[in-house]
């Protein structure tokens, strides 16, 4: 069984833009949909900088996913998916945490508690540099070291949007086919740890030949390992050491 659970956040329900069809996109794929449904938060106010009220509002929806979910048969899932906005990234990082379930993530403008909740490498994130709820750097950090590639849409608000219909349209279909492309691949996610020239032997490369170097990857498990690539082709995809990156076909992409 494939499933995949759809955290909510304040106000922003799972008949959303972003919510509602990244949960197209997983029924798309052959999964369960499950959705959930938090009562209570929406009249919640001066939520913005006051950490002391997120944290008894995260609290409230912690409790209410307990409850939701307690009868949910998680070892029957071959692959589980937790797609997730807002407060919701905080909820569902740390339910799949506490639960020790192995979970795909897909966070949709996470707030800066998330972070804390998060595993290494458990998805992608999007972020808008317009969100008055957590600024971009706290989000690049977090997701950096977390190892979580992050795409970011210019100038959007905390529902990735940026007031204009046909730019707001455009935006949505970038991050939906980003959503599809992660649920359906889901490559494994390495950090560049080094970029060193590769031993070709004595003999002088031919001309025109891209010079081979050495890649030392790592994963958020903290496994090495090495592939040979061109250091032209690197240069092209502008990966660089720091980079999170993929491996497909013996090649290396930027995520």
């Amino acid at each position: 069984m494939k499933l995949a659970v759809i955290f909510p956040g304040i106000g922003y329900h799972c008949d959303k833009p972003l919510l509602y069809y990244s949960s197209k996109i997983a029924k798309n794929l052959g999964m369960q949909i499950v959705k959930l449904s938090f009562h209570d938060l929406s009249g919640k106010k001066d939520l913005i900088g006051n950490e002391e009220k997120m944290e008894g509002v995260y609290k409230i929806a912690r409790d209410q996913a307990e409850d939701i979910l307690k009868e949910t048969e998680w070892d029957r899932a071959d692959e589980l998916v937790f797609l997730s906005k807002s407060l919701g990234t905080a909820v569902a990082a740390s339910y799949a945490r506490d639960h020790g379930l192995s979970v795909r993530h897909v966070y949709y403008t996470p707030v800066a508690g998330t972070f804390h909740f998060m595993e290494k490498a458990s998805g992608i994130a999007f972020h808008g540099t317009g969100d008055p709820w957590v600024e971009t750097e706290v989000v690049r950090q977090g997701c950096g070291e977390k190892m979580v590639p992050l795409y970011i849409t210019e100038g959007a608000n905390h529902s990735l949007e940026t007031g204009d219909v046909m730019t707001d349209l455009q935006n949505m279909r970038s991050i939906m086919e980003k959503t599809y492309e992660y649920l359906a691949g889901g490559e494994r996610i390495f950090r560049i740890l080094r970029i060193s020239e590769a031993d070709y032997g004595c003999e002088e490369l031919p001309e025109n030949t891209d010079v081979p170097v050495s890649v030392l990857l790592e994963d958020a498990s903290g496994m090495e390992m090495s592939i040979t690539a061109g250091d032209e082709e690197l240069y092209g995809k502008n990966l660089n050491v720091g980079d999170l990156a993929f491996v497909r076909n013996g090649k290396l992409f930027h995520v």
